[in-house]
């Protein structure tokens, strides 16, 4: 065969929609979030200039996400997170779901500059095949 690649990036549409809350009670602290987005991506062409569908990657993403901590001094708090996700496509076999599990510190450097370090456990399920992928997690933002 002949290498007929494409002539540009794909260019996709994302729309989200996001809801969430948060509620400080002291020394406990909560907020959760709802988060779903619709990805739709244009056909690509080639050099020869076939049009090649993308229609595959189109389909839903949304997540559910909770945090409960505990502040254990002024400008430093304790906190575990979980989260749950499911993406939908067209492409059936690219279905998928997942979860994450991590625990964290939050700091406050300065009234107006804060930071988190997080560690935890993620998986992800494809539905075509059963398959599993698992691994640590760490973060820092």
């Amino acid at each position: 065969g002949v290498l007929d690649p494409y002539v540009g990036r794909p260019e996709f549409t994302r729309i989200p929609l996001e809801a969430g809350a948060a509620q400080d009670l002291g020394r406990y602290f909560w907020d959760a979030a709802v988060r779903a987005a619709h990805v739709s991506y244009d056909d690509l062409s080639t050099e020869s200039g076939l049009t090649i569908g993308q229609d595959f990657r189109n389909g839903w993403e949304s997540a559910v996400e909770g945090r409960f901590g505990y502040r254990i001094s002024e400008g430093y708090g304790l906190f575990l997170r979980g989260e749950a996700n499911r993406r939908r496509y067209e492409l059936k076999s690219a279905d998928n779901d997942g979860w994450k599990v991590s625990a964290g510190l939050e700091f406050e450097l300065t009234r107006i500059l804060t930071g988190e370090l997080t560690g935890g456990w993620a998986e992800q399920t494809y539905q075509a095949t059963g398959q599993s992928n698992a691994a640590w997690t760490y973060g820092a933002a």
